[in-house]
């Protein structure tokens, strides 16, 4: 290798040294700007007279902070079975709607859901290149669809701050929430806290702890569709209309309320002191459990039950479109129809007959 030869060598050698990795940022002024997109930049320092090129890239920005991380879901990479070649002759819109590598699709929430609505197919252009430039087989890119969900943005941050600390207490909880529009049957708000922000979900760190399998927050878990609970007081009205519904009782109807006595054995009433006789109305108002599980017991344990289940109990809440398969909405939201069992003592569905466990009364 000759002198001259050596001299380039160490040169390109030295520029390869000096030359800074694609992630290293620097600073840089703006030369041109309009309408809040860059036109062109050149580096600050020594390097002042070398521009910048400028690469346009797409960036989604979720809404709502950690307030929909569980309704609208995330994009996640394309199992490798589901991936396709990428064509290279005249495909058809089909083969452009496939995943090839490097796509992403829904993981979870409305994203998954309705990953085949939402998605789009690329184009295509095909082109014969000799003195000029000739296209000869094109297919124009088809955009997605949109969604449209019925929840109440305002509502839904609002439950969520309040779940979050921003209560009289000043005090977070662990919760889910769902508010239904009686009427028409849609969902308004769907809360569960805590959360996680879609923006910054990728980033190593938030996604190294929220995907750990032993989450002490178990933030990526929907609580108002993912867990069940006990229903607790929540359904002794619901005991009282199917009691109503079935012309056992009236409105005057009474039961005794003995009171909590640790010498006999549960389910008892929460008050130490009973609430002796009393009828629909005051039960309601005092949360009475014993006039409530002495109405499912009048009732039998196999009207009780198909009562339970005629009026949504062991039932999914959200309802789709025949179109979409279950399958799909399962991965997309792991809701949790939950279950009614008999209790072994008394053949009445074992959390009905605990039916006071949770008690909420004015004071």
């Amino acid at each position: 290798m000759g002198q001259c030869d050596w001299i380039s060598y160490l040169c390109f050698f030295f520029l390869m040294i000096r030359r800074p990795p694609r992630s290293t940022l620097f600073p840089y002024t703006t030369l041109f700007r309009s309408e809040e997109r860059f036109i062109g930049a050149m580096l600050q320092g020594s390097d002042a007279d070398r521009p910048v090129r400028i690469k346009a890239e797409k960036m989604r920005r979720y809404i709502g902070g950690s307030g929909f991380c569980h309704i609208i879901g995330q994009l996640g990479p394309v199992p490798a079975e589901s991936l396709s070649s990428r064509p290279t002759d005249k495909p058809d819109q089909q083969q452009l709607k496939d995943y090839y590598l490097g796509d992403r699709q829904g993981s979870w929430g409305i994203e998954c859901v309705f990953e085949d609505y939402l998605r789009g197919s690329r184009g295509w252009e095909h082109r014969s290149i000799d003195k000029e430039i000739v296209p000869q087989y094109r297919l124009d890119p088809v955009c997605g669809s949109d969604v449209t969900v019925t929840v109440d943005i305002d509502l839904q941050e609002q439950i969520g701050a309040i779940i979050a600390g921003k209560n009289c207490l000043k005090t977070p909880y662990y919760g889910g929430v769902v508010v239904i529009d009686v009427p028409t049957g849609e969902v308004r708000a769907m809360v569960s806290v805590p959360g996680f922000d879609l923006n910054s979900y990728y980033q190593y760190e938030n996604f190294k702890s929220i995907n750990v399998d032993n989450d002490p927050q178990r933030r990526k878990i929907n609580r108002g569709l993912s867990v069940n609970y006990c229903p607790g007081s929540t359904i002794k009205p619901m005991v009282l209309l199917g009691a109503l519904e079935m012309a056992l009782v009236n409105s005057n109807t009474s039961f005794y309320c003995p009171g909590r006595d640790s010498s006999r054995p549960p389910p008892q009433c929460w008050s130490v002191y009973g609430h002796g006789d009393l009828t629909a109305q005051r039960a309601i108002r005092e949360s009475c459990n014993s006039y409530f599980i002495q109405l499912a017991e009048k009732m039998g344990s196999r009207r009780f039950v198909d009562w339970l289940k005629r009026i949504g109990m062991g039932r999914s809440v959200l309802a789709w479109p025949e179109w979409v398969e279950a399958g799909r909405v399962f991965k997309g939201f792991r809701e949790t129809t939950g279950h009614i069992a008999p209790s072994r003592d008394r053949g009445l569905p074992s959390k009905t007959a605990q039916i006071g466990r949770a008690s909420c009364r004015e004071r």
